[in-house]
């Protein structure tokens, strides 16, 4: 494997032209020659099915499903594979309820995915959705921390949180958030879209209820693809999808159909069907975690928590995300 440089905005791992400095890696990272090309090992299975067995269905998806817990740390099991953060979100929210007059906590100006499932669910159950509006020093963990002590207010049954702010890159101290949150027995979603791939996650301090990370950012993958940590007290729930590729022998196809109700363990029963039967991205996902070790991007290093990063707030990402040098002789047929 070629081996990377340290060329501003250049690397033989990326095809990027010559002529383009590709800058908003943080909204939608570009994918490697490496992950291309197993995404186009895996479309070539299809192109001979006939090589196909039901465990041809089982065999990437075990090997992606293990690479994804070995990068938090976690056990396969405790691992499901699904479609986007939005739809681990909606998980978790079918599976956890918080207590009829508690608080869901979000923060102020956080993207929609970690937010939105939460303010119907706490509407139907009985339950307020309360934002912690953006601090004046920008520290969300002090905020946070208040806001769980505060024996004046409602009580906080779940918070739903992301380890750093997607607006500005303002980092969260997870583990002390973890800690009072236990103190009140409130429960811990996590959405890792933001920071799984460029910072260190520790998943014995934060120890989150459930955690869903996608790829299309710092794990330098593609979209429609993500990964479901459901901690094993959480494993036991209702997954959005009844389908069988989830049920007890459906890798050998030993239940034949016969409306077998039995999951199989752990996470692996709140997988998408559609990402249960589709290889060629978990052939990406499967080189995603190799490569990582051979693109290591520039300031993918841990601040102090409460610290701001200093980055543009875009609400978009600008059009077009790159700058291409200008062509000199389409300017002169103008």
């Amino acid at each position: 494997m070629p081996q990377p440089t340290l060329s501003f905005g250049r690397s033989a791992l990326f095809d990027i032209p010559a002529d383009i400095t590709y800058l908003n890696a943080a909204s939608l990272s570009p994918i490697p020659r490496l992950v291309r090309d197993a995404g186009a090992q895996g479309l070539q299975r299809k192109v001979t099915p006939w090589n196909f067995t039901r465990a041809s269905f089982y065999d990437i998806v075990e090997a992606a499903r293990a690479e994804a817990a070995a990068l938090i740390g976690a056990q396969p099991g405790d691992i499901a594979i699904v479609g986007s953060a939005s739809y681990g979100i909606a998980t978790a929210a079918r599976n956890l309820k918080p207590p009829s007059g508690s608080v869901v906590l979000t923060l102020a100006e956080e993207h929609p995915s970690p937010v939105y499932v939460w303010i119907r669910l706490a509407a139907e159950g009985g339950a307020a959705h309360e934002e912690v509006p953006r601090p004046a020093d920008h520290d969300w963990t002090s905020a946070i921390l208040a806001r769980l002590a505060d024996r004046t207010r409602p009580p906080v049954g779940l918070l739903s949180l992301t380890p750093l702010h997607w607006n500005d890159g303002a980092l969260l101290d997870l583990a002390a958030i973890r800690t009072a949150a236990d103190a009140v027995g409130a429960m811990l979603v996590i959405d890792g879209t933001q920071s799984i791939g460029v910072q260190p996650f520790s998943l014995q301090a934060v120890r989150p209820d459930f955690l869903v990370f996608p790829t299309y950012k710092w794990l330098l993958g593609p979209y429609g693809l993500a990964f479901l940590y459901a901690d094993p007290r959480r494993q036991s729930g209702i997954p959005l999808e009844e389908h069988n590729f989830s049920r007890i022998g459906a890798d050998t196809i030993s239940n034949h159909y016969e409306r077998a109700l039995d999951f199989m363990d752990g996470a692996r029963r709140a997988q998408q069907l559609h990402h249960a039967a589709h290889g060629h991205r978990r052939y990406q996902a499967v080189a995603q975690r190799r490569c990582r070790a051979n693109c290591r991007l520039p300031g993918a290093v841990d601040q102090p928590p409460g610290r701001r990063r200093r980055r543009p707030r875009f609400r978009e990402p600008p059009t077009p995300t790159s700058r291409r040098a200008p062509d000199r002789a389409a300017q002169a047929r103008l």
